[in-house]
Parts: structure tokens; sequence; C-alpha cells
């Protein structure tokens, strides 16, 4: 049996000490595992955290969202169309599974100098919830068109909000000035392997779900705007689904991460 990490920041409706998790390990090329945590097993994460290094556990911390359909969507469209939910997702959205994994995998003393993160939102929200849940500070850097919801989202979370311009490029810069002035730590939206296997594990998801709706042989649709996304979960569902089909979507003006 393998030996691996769950880190104990379930969320309250689901706080399972012990299961079984889809990880992707890094140390294997992002390959697909399984493993098992037994009753009165559950590891702590400081005391393993050099055994566990390559260990993506984020499904005792993310919601396990479903795959949902829509008999009426079907018929109109003359076929079968099944959505993966993650708009109940924590903060609603995917961003969460990138954000937790990367902070998760930062050392104490990176994450302890605070984290910083330029975002339209969602990225924000989620590194604001990760930060909260390692009890240490964050601040995100958001355009200064950001949805009040949005911005009171992450503020909520304990998050300190700063506002820059309207593009990435000003975001980024200004996330830069922070990080050089406080020596605090950069989490980036999208661009890194960390934040691309934890978006990821909604791919071994959908892959597992589809397997049970014995869907084998499906194309995946996935939106694209930095990349982390649609990288990840591609990447994990032909891991576990050879046969299956990947392919992007995007919206002639695709918003910002």
């Amino acid at each position: 049996m393998s030996e691996a990490v769950a880190i104990d920041h379930s969320p309250k409706y689901d706080e399972r000490p012990w299961g079984s998790f889809t990880v992707l390990d890094e140390g294997a090329g992002y390959k697909v595992k399984r493993i098992e945590v037994l009753p009165g097993k559950r590891l702590s994460y400081q005391k393993h955290a050099q055994r566990a290094e390559h260990w993506f556990v984020v499904q005792g911390v993310a919601r396990v969202t479903p795959l949902l359909e829509s008999t009426l969507l079907n018929d109109k469209l003359g076929g079968r169309l099944i959505v993966k939910a993650e708009v109940l997702q924590r903060i609603g959205a995917f961003k969460f599974r990138g954000a937790y994994t990367y902070v998760s995998r930062l050392s104490a003393d990176e994450r302890s100098r605070g984290l910083v993160a330029p975002s339209s939102g969602n990225h924000g929200q989620a590194v604001a919830l990760a930060a909260r849940l390692f009890g240490v500070k964050a601040t995100i850097v958001m355009p200064t068109t950001t949805p009040r919801a949005k911005v009171a989202g992450a503020e909520r979370l304990g998050a300190r909000v700063l506002f820059a311009g309207t593009t990435t490029a000003e975001r980024m810069a200004k996330a830069m000035e922070v990080v050089a002035a406080e020596s605090a730590t950069l989490v980036p939206p999208y661009d890194h392997p960390w934040i691309i296997a934890g978006q990821g594990t909604a791919g071994l998801e959908i892959a597992e779900d589809a397997a049970a709706l014995g869907l084998d042989d499906f194309t995946l649709l996935v939106q694209v705007g930095g990349g982390g996304l649609s990288a990840g979960v591609a990447t994990a569902v032909k891991a576990v689904a050879p046969a299956a089909r990947a392919a992007t979507l995007a919206s002639r003006q695709s918003a910002s991460p």
C-alpha cells in the first residue's frame, strides 16, 4: 500500500478523515495514481512532507464536483452534453484546485512571507482561501474594473486587495512590485506545473465519473484562457481515458486570468 498525505483542510460539509484519493505524481511525469488512507492512519503534512513531496492531494480539500446532464438540452443538441459543475467548487471556480496545490507545495518560509497573486477575480479568491487555510497573509492585485462581488469575496477571506490598471501586464507589474518590496511569494495564475497539476484533478474526476457512466470514448471541451485548466485537465483525462479527445474553447474576447 502506498503511503501518502491527506492535508486536513477539508471543507466543513465533507470532513472525511480517510478515503481514496486520485493524485498526480510530479516525479513520475504526472502519472496518475490512486492512494488509500485508512481509518486511523491519516498522516500529518508537516511530518511527512519530504516523503510525500510529489503528491498532489487536493480531493480531501477541494470539493469533488458532479457531472450534470440535461435531457432537455440533449434533445435540443441531438447528442449528449455533460457538464462538470465547477461552479460548486470552493470560491465558485476551479481556480481553488491550482491555487491550493501551489501554496501547499511552498515551503513554510515561503508561505510565511505572504502570498501575492495578480488576478481579475477567481484566482485571487482562490489564493485568499488557500492563504487563510494555511494561516498566512495574501495580497491580491486586481484590475480597476473588477466586479465588487469578487473584490468583496477576497476581502472576506482576509486578503488585502490592491488595484492596478485593466491589463494582465499591469497587474503582474504591480504584483512584482509588492513581491520585491515585501519579500513576498508570487502565486502565478496559470503558467506553472503545480497550478496545472492542481487544475488537472478536475480532469481525473471527469474521467472517473465518465467511466461510471459507461463513457470511455468522448470529446472533452475545455474553456481556455491562460491555459492552466486545459493543460491539466487534458493531461489527466488522456492518462486515464486514452480514447478520449480534448479540444479547447475560447470566446472572441477571452477574459484575463
